[in-house]
């Protein structure tokens, strides 16, 4: 259970790390628009293509991760928070790989809890969550993490996990899209879940092949109509953005432990537009992590309508 729950949630940063942090372009604003032709009807030719972004430059990341769960939630706490609603993140800002430094903003919303914030990364060892108008310090043990590290220093994720053009199966070209003043092939497909299943056991370095036949089959059994759209740079070659979608269901032997959910619908998109530098600063005044611990369950029971008690 613990490992298929691990190559779920390694989905995502699989998708975070593929994109890089350095895709090359322009770096003007705005929404993506369909203004654009197409430059080959070829869809193998585009995904053929691509090229890795350089790792070494800034950039500013974008990324949306949605999942809405399926069933009945048994648990009266969990409902309390989640309710029926959608669970969103957001998360945005830049970050510069070479310094392994970011400066994001994020917005979570479960149900009841809407939690804005902020995050920054000084050199990798210092770190700052921001919460309403107060900072806390995060202690440096718990920068060792695969988030931090895939959107500090992705390289080496990225060289494990290879093309992001062998995610997809019966690709179609959607068409030609500008992506924030950047040209783009936006190219759609099945997820090839042979592909993901491998980049995941790269990405979690648990190798034993055994293993990786029991998780794959796991991983089929759990994953349904998953599809792959990337958006590939007409001039650069370069992933600019890419995104996941999937129904995914609890197996049979887990149900007794979903507390009611039986599956989700998750999607997940990642974008990633180059800046000329980065520049990230330690706010001042910052409060201790217990501190940060009880504000925000001061923020969450105000959300929920009830107060913490003295």
């Amino acid at each position: 259970m613990r490992r298929r729950t691990t190559l779920m949630f390694l989905t995502p940063l699989a998708a975070l790390s593929l994109i890089g942090a350095g895709c090359g372009g322009g770096t003007k604003s705005g929404e993506s628009t369909g203004d654009t032709s197409a430059s080959s009807n070829d869809p193998a030719a585009i995904l053929g293509a691509v090229k890795p972004g350089d790792q070494a430059k800034p950039a500013k990341m974008s990324i949306d991760l949605g999942v809405t769960l399926a069933g009945q939630l048994t648990n009266p706490q969990v409902a309390a928070f989640l309710g029926s609603g959608p669970i969103n993140l957001k998360l945005s800002g830049p970050v510069d790989p070479t310094a392994k430094s970011m400066d994001m903003v994020f917005d979570i919303k479960a149900g009841k809890i809407a939690l804005p914030g902020k995050m920054r990364i000084i050199d990798g060892t210092t770190a700052f969550v921001g919460l309403q108008d107060k900072w806390y310090s995060i202690p440096e043990s718990s920068l060792k993490s695969n988030t931090t590290q895939l959107a500090t220093d992705p390289a080496e994720t990225l060289a494990a996990l290879g093309n992001p053009a062998d995610l997809l199966d019966n690709e179609t070209v959607v068409g030609g899209e500008t992506i924030e003043g950047i040209a783009t092939d936006h190219v759609a497909g099945d997820l090839n879940l042979d592909k993901l299943a491998e980049a995941m056991q790269r990405l979690s370095k648990s190798s034993p092949s055994a293993t990786q036949a029991e998780d794959l089959a796991k991983l089929k059994e759990a994953v349904q109509n998953g599809k792959v759209d990337v958006w590939i740079g007409q001039e650069d070659k370069q992933v600019h953005r890419l995104k996941f979608g999937m129904d995914v269901t609890v197996p049979e032997e887990s149900k007794d432990s979903a507390m009611g959910v039986t599956g989700a619908k998750v999607s997940f998109t990642v974008q990633s537009t180059p800046l000329s530098s980065v520049s990230v600063t330690a706010p001042t005044g910052a409060l201790t992590m217990e501190q940060f611990q009880n504000d925000l369950l001061t923020v969450i029971m105000g959300n929920l309508g009830t107060t913490t008690t003295p």
